[in-house]
C-alpha cells in the first residue's frame, strides 16, 4: 500500500468514528452574546451577559420575564483566567464554579442546582466572554436530576 492510499484509510476511519452524538460539541445554533445550552433535547438560547462579582468572581447570567413565566440562568465562576473551572455545589473557593437555572411557569417552579461539571472559559478578548459547559443538574425541591448539555456562549458583554 502506497502512503497516499494509508493517508486516504485513516481519514476514513478517524470520519467514521466520529461520536455526531457527543453532548460536548454543540449543535445548537447560537448567535453571538448568548447563553445556549440543551436540557435534554429542549435547546435553550437567550441572550447573555456577564459582570464582575469580587476580585476573583464572575457571574454570567440571563434573565427573562413574561407574565407569570420566569427563566434565569446563573454561572458564578471563582476566578477570572481563561481554563476549565469545576462545577460543585455550594462553592465558594478558587478555581471552582457553581451553576443555577431557575424556572417557573406560573404553576410550576424548577430551581436546577448543579452537582458537578464544567465550565470553560476560552476567551475574555475586550471583556467579552466565551466558552462551554456541561452540567449535572438537581432541582432542589424534587430531587429530580438532569445533564444540561452542548452549553455554549460567545462574545458575551461585560455589564
Amino acid at each position: 500500500m502506497n502512503r497516499v492510499s494509508i493517508f486516504l484509510l485513516l481519514v476514513v476511519a478517524l470520519s467514521l468514528s466520529c461520536n455526531k452524538n457527543d453532548p460536548n460539541i454543540s449543535d445548537i445554533d447560537c448567535d453571538s452574546e448568548s447563553l445556549c445550552f440543551k436540557v435534554g433535547d429542549v435547546p435553550v438560547t437567550q441572550p447573555a451577559s456577564w459582570r464582575t462579582i469580587s476580585a476573583n468572581r464572575i457571574r454570567i447570567y440571563w434573565q427573562t420575564l413574561d407574565g407569570n413565566n420566569y427563566k434565569n440562568v446563573e454561572i458564578d465562576v471563582w476566578g477570572t483566567t481563561t481554563g476549565t473551572y469545576s462545577i460543585k455545589p455550594r462553592s465558594s473557593s478558587s478555581p471552582s464554579a457553581t451553576f443555577q437555572y431557575f424556572v417557573t411557569d406560573g404553576s410550576s417552579t424548577k430551581n436546577w442546582q448543579g452537582e458537578s461539571g464544567t465550565i470553560t472559559i476560552s476567551s475574555t478578548d475586550n471583556d467579552k466572554l466565551a466558552g462551554s459547559f456541561k452540567v449535572s443538574v438537581k432541582d432542589t425541591a424534587s430531587g429530580e436530576t438532569k445533564d444540561i448539555t452542548n452549553g455554549t456562549f460567545s462574545d458575551l458583554p461585560k455589564k
